[in-house]
């Protein structure tokens, strides 16, 4: 029979206040009594590894449901701590809505990476496998972490879906991706210079928990560091830092930064006056409460209508973050509150004719249900006649195609929206934007009008911007880089089609005017963007 795994002594709640007590004599430990309402399972075990039983406890709503799920996870530089002292913040949680689940891991020696990664991975796939027996919506789980916990809690964030971290602990069935992190004072990047030089100068934790030296074992450093695996994948995350200039928790900043860049959200919030445990405790312990609800309420409403986007690469996600083109799509999402969300099928290269062909169109009809909305920009490669597995002629091939789109759309009680394709940066010698698209967009007005489909008219608006611009500062909205200007394109690139992310966001402030024009069912959960679409924030570029 495993041992159950042991507590560990060396950071407690109790020794921690003890420690502040002389600079903030005003803490103190928050209650740890059960709300009324609530249900509480305790001693739970997912898996066992090492010799050892991991266990977790579940507080719960006793009514209504499926609730959304946050496992949570307690610090002690990965070699101590435990459960428990999370179990005031797991009863708060659980009082606001949630299935709040405080986990034990490995610790120590048996801990060390990516053991520990392992074993909340599968306390992941446990709540996820036994979500209808304890009321926990599949759907909506989500990780929080404080100190080393932050960084674990991040770390699986951002690996959604990466099989090398996956481990094979516990019940392996389910998926073990989470939908929201919130990050307490975790580490984002263990390979940043001044950690590393802290850890030359006098290792501890982290040294111990990767098992070696940076100058040892760096890729293990690197394999752990959340800031590692940013990407489309990667959940929405909530950064609460204290003022505490030790320890350091480098990274952060950099992530959220990236996070946004794809089109994630990335909150990062500072407490004001607080050592690094505030989360433990009052007075600090309601801000956290409330920071934590709020996020993981707007992160993970419960199910409601889709917006789906179907079209080319001028819309498409672009998970290259080294690389500066993006997708008009992919800063979009975070200008959409709940409870709409949006799913981006959009694919580079792709025509009518190919997005049905390559499968992309019938599997975003398996997600599509009644009451979402499905826009569809098609035509940059509809008009590529020398490629037959895209082209499609405009006066007969194109038209069918968007006609049979929509019908498909509203055979499942969803509602499809034509958007005309964004205008391509081509100036004629007498310095006039030239018409790119020409029988493609009279085709995709025909249709909208006998279809009667609202029609998001993005040739026009984006074509008056680039007017306004003019030949020059237009540069500034797309790929278009001299030798040197950009480390991913040292020899330089002119591309006059695709937007960077000043072009990107410009025209996604533009999809949401139209939108909002077209009175679609969403534009009320719709925001303006930060920088307005015809202000581009980098015009002094050339």
């Amino acid at each position: 029979m495993a041992a159950t795994l042991a507590s560990a002594a060396d950071f407690t709640r109790e020794s921690a206040l003890a420690g502040l007590r002389a600079t903030y004599p005003a803490a103190t430990l928050p209650a740890d009594d059960l709300p009324s309402g609530l249900l509480a399972e305790e001693n739970l075990v997912y898996a066992e590894a090492s010799g050892q039983s991991l266990a977790l406890d579940l507080y719960r709503p006793a009514a209504g449901g499926p609730h959304p799920a946050v496992l949570i996870v307690h610090g002690g530089g990965w070699d101590s701590g435990e459960r428990t002292m999370e179990r005031p913040l797991a009863k708060r949680l659980a009082a606001q809505g949630f299935v709040a689940a405080p986990v034990s891991y490995r610790l120590g020696e048996a801990g060390r990476f990516p053991a520990a990664l392992h074993d909340l991975k599968a306390a992941v796939r446990w709540l996820r496998a036994h979500a209808a027996e304890h009321g926990i919506d599949p759907a909506r789980i989500a990780i929080l972490g404080g100190s080393a916990g932050g960084q674990l809690a991040a770390l699986l964030g951002t690996s959604n879906g990466v099989a090398a971290l996956e481990g094979e602990v516990g019940e392996l069935g389910a998926s073990s991706a989470v939908q929201a992190v919130v990050d307490i004072d975790g580490l984002a990047d263990f390979t940043a210079p001044a950690l590393v030089a802290q850890q030359v100068a006098k290792p501890s934790a982290p040294t111990r928990f990767l098992g070696g030296s940076f100058a040892e074992r760096g890729e293990v450093w690197r394999a752990a560091s959340p800031l590692t695996y940013v990407g489309l994948a990667s959940a929405p995350i909530l950064f609460l830092n204290s003022t505490a200039p030790t320890p350091l928790l480098p990274g952060r900043e950099q992530m959220a930064g990236q996070l946004r860049a794809l089109g994630l959200a990335a909150e990062l919030v500072v407490v004001p006056d607080t050592p690094h445990p505030f989360w433990l405790f009052q007075p600090w312990f309601e801000q956290v409460v409330t920071a934590v609800a709020g996020f993981l309420q707007r992160q993970l409403p419960a199910a409601g209508p889709t917006l789906h986007l179907a079209g080319d690469s001028t819309m498409a996600d672009k998970p290259k973050l080294d690389f500066p083109e993006r997708g008009w799509g992919q800063l979009f999402r975070p200008l959409v509150r709940p409870p709409w969300r949006v799913v981006n099928h959009a694919v580079n290269g792709r025509s009518t004719k190919s997005f049905r062909d390559l499968g992309h169109w019938q599997r975003l009809l398996n997600q599509l249900q009644p009451g979402d909305v499905v826009v569809i920009q098609f035509g940059h490669n509809d008009a590529k006649k020398e490629d037959p597995l895209r082209y499609s002629d405009p006066v007969t091939d194109y038209p069918a195609n968007l006609r049979r789109l929509v019908h498909e759309v509203r055979e499942r009680g969803a509602m499809p929206v034509l958007a005309t394709s964004v205008v391509r940066r081509a100036w004629d010698a007498s310095g006039q934007l030239e018409d790119t698209h020409g029988a493609y967009l009279t085709a995709v007005r025909a249709i909208a009008t006998e279809e009667q489909v609202p029609l998001m008219e993005l040739e026009a608006l984006t074509r008056r911007l680039l007017v306004e611009l003019g030949p020059e500062a237009s540069k500034t909205l797309f790929v278009i880089y001299a030798p040197g200007e950009h480390p991913a394109l040292p020899e330089g690139k002119t591309d006059n089609t695709h937007f960077n992310e000043t072009g990107a966001r410009a025209v996604a402030g533009l999809a949401v005017a139209e939108m909002k024009r077209l009175h679609l069912p969403l534009a009320t959960a719709l925001v303006e963007p930060a920088a307005g679409p015809s202000v581009p924030s980098d015009t002094a570029r050339h």
